[in-house]
Formats: structure tokens, sequence, C-alpha cells
């Protein structure tokens, strides 16, 4: 406890003296035992990781130096502030290591999902935590390099993507469930209102690294290529091609009404009448395309 508000007071006195946040301090951390947790008090560290923050840090040196006259050297180590939060993903508060993506967000957000899928809690009681962890995960692939766009998305459709192989210990609930959470993701990337997408809120553009893949997954659940996804999903894909807007997006969508056309035909009672309704959301959303 002493050591923790040792780091909150040289917080706080950092600013007397003058110094902004620096975010971009968690990212000196690789996991080793030996490497800092970061390189700044300056920096919002989980509470695990403040106690180990307790002393000015190499980059609060260098800073107070140069700001008091005392070296002509400006700081070396990495600094991001307030205003690189919503421009850089990696300046975030409160995360952890040199990769936070495939450290600390990616693999919390996986953990989420596993629950959910393995039924050890319901979506309900993981919602907050889908949310956070699911904007977290997605800012790279709105705003990262083309590489950690990639990276990115194919953590957060990782398990529940088409086709999705149920692993031998799946229960009855794990297709359900992973038809739902793909919904919610990629819902999340280009449908849900810009309040819920977190900072960086930003639609996949058509040019975006993530996209031949985001239509390829949107189109296999669409024609429900695996046979475990439901209308509400498939009816969700066909308002994500619309919203595109894209020639890409407009060719997996009349792929999409063939199959679904063909699977409509052969269907028999409450499922051809879904299918029959999917196919009318389908003509209404080419017919016209473009808006």
């Amino acid at each position: 406890m002493e050591r923790y508000l040792t780091h909150v007071i040289l917080h706080e006195v950092g600013h007397t003296l003058g110094l902004r946040h620096n975010f971009a301090g968690s990212l000196v951390y690789d996991g080793t035992p030996n490497t800092p947790r970061s390189n700044s008090v300056m920096e919002y560290v989980v509470d695990a990781d403040a106690i180990y923050v307790d002393v000015p840090q190499s980059y609060d040196v260098q800073a107070v130096r140069y700001l008091y006259n005392l070296s002509s050297e400006q700081p070396t180590d990495l600094f991001c502030t307030d205003e690189h939060t919503r421009v850089e993903p990696y300046c975030n508060r409160y995360d952890q290591y040199s990769d936070p993506l495939g450290e600390d967000y990616g693999p919390t957000f996986l953990l989420v999902k596993e629950l959910v899928l393995y039924e050890i809690l319901p979506f309900p009681a993981l919602a907050a935590a889908f949310d956070h962890y699911g904007n977290a995960t997605l800012q790279w692939a709105r705003s990262g390099t083309s590489a950690d766009r990639r990276f990115a998305y194919n953590i957060a459709m990782a398990y529940v993507r088409p086709p999705v192989a149920l692993p031998p210990d799946a229960g009855p609930g794990f297709g359900p469930a992973a038809d739902d959470l793909a919904r919610r993701v990629l819902s999340r990337l280009y449908l849900d209102p810009v309040a819920s997408r977190g900072v960086f809120n930003a639609t996949p553009a058509e040019s975006s690294a993530i996209t031949p893949a985001a239509v390829a997954d949107i189109h296999g659940i669409l024609i429900n290529v695996d046979g475990i996804r439901g209308f509400q999903s498939r009816r969700t894909m066909v308002d994500i091609l619309k919203s595109m807007q894209s020639l890409g997006a407009y060719s997996a969508l009349r792929q999409g009404r063939d199959t679904v056309a063909t699977q409509a035909g052969t269907a028999t009672g409450s499922q051809k009448l879904l299918a029959e309704d999917l196919l009318a959301r389908i003509d209404l959303a080419l017919s016209p395309y473009y808006r």
C-alpha cells in the first residue's frame, strides 16, 4: 500500500513540476522480471504494476532535467500524452506490456469469448468485458498498421469465424454462442452506433487491410456455410454488406442471394418462411444497392 501511494504522490508531484501524462511508458515492459513496468510515473499503469513504479523512472529524470536546464538534451524515451490516445492505439491508459494487443487486450478478449463459448458464464454476465476488451482489440483493426489490423481482426473473429469447427469438448451451446459472438463482433465493427465503439470508432474503409477477410466472413455467415448460423445473424450480415457500399460487398450479397434462394427452395416449415424472409431482405438491399 505504501508503494502504491508513493506512486500516486509521485505522479501528482510530476504534474506540479510541469510533466504531462506519458501513456507510452508501459511499452517498455516485455514481461520479464527485471524489465521496468513503465518508463514514467506519469503513466496510468494498472494497479498491480503501480507498486513497481514507486520511484522516478528514466523518462521522468530526462524530462525534469531538460525542463529545469540541467540538461540540453530532450527526453529520448517513449512518450505520448492525452491527445495522442485518440489517434494512436499504442497510446493507451491502463494497458500492459510492450505489445498490448498481443499480450494484454487480445488474450483477454479471447478469454471472454471462451467463457461464453464453453458456457462457463452467460453473455450478459460478460457484456461489459466484451465491450471493453472487444473495443480495445478492434481499435487496432480500425487504426493500426496493415499488419496490426489483420492481427486484431483475426483475434476478434477467432473461434467464431465461418466455418466453425466444433471442438471435441464443445457443449450444445457452443455453436449458437459462436454465431452470436460473430454477429456482435461484426456489428461492432460496421453497424453499432459510434458511441458504442470506444475512442477509435471509424468504420473500416473498402481499402482497409481487413476488408477482404471481413467480406468473406460475412458472406460465410450469410449463406450459413457451417450450419450454425441463425437468421438474426444472417439478416445482420445483409445489413452490413449493404452498409459497406462497395463492389466487393455487392458481389458477396449477389452470390449470397443465389445460395439463399436455393436453400429457400428446399426448406420446409418455419425454416422455409425464414429463408424466404431473408431472401426478400437481400432483394431489398440489392435493388438498388448503391444509395
